[in-house]
């Protein structure tokens, strides 16, 4: 059960493509904040992709004071031989701490 304060990866994994083409990610968690409010536009979820020293985010999806299931899905372009990490990011703005549970990142390799 990832938790805390600020900013960082949740849960990840690591693959290296071997075609370069769309890396499907999809992560499903449960979530909530346990101190602060749900009122801050920084208390966030979305799935990351990092490769060659560049990260992307897809959708920032809001978390909230009751515990909630939440299902994420973004799409990335990759490259060939070269490692990328993948999963779960969280935003956490102000005094505000959440928790994360049950993370599940499933990822699919579409070559081009």
């Amino acid at each position: 059960m990832p938790s805390g304060s600020g900013s960082g990866i949740v849960h990840s994994a690591t693959d290296t493509p071997t075609a370069a083409g769309r890396l499907a990610v999809s992560v499903t968690f449960d979530s909530q904040i346990t101190v602060g409010s749900d009122w801050g536009s920084d208390v966030r979820s979305s799935v990351f992709c990092t490769q060659d020293g560049s990260t992307v985010q897809g959708e920032l999806v809001p978390m909230s004071t009751t515990r909630q299931s939440q299902a994420l899905r973004y799409v990335f372009d990759v490259i060939a031989d070269e490692e990328c990490e993948y999963g779960l990011y969280g935003t956490l703005g102000g005094a505000v701490t959440g928790n994360w549970w049950n993370v599940l990142v499933v990822a699919e390799l579409i070559k081009r």
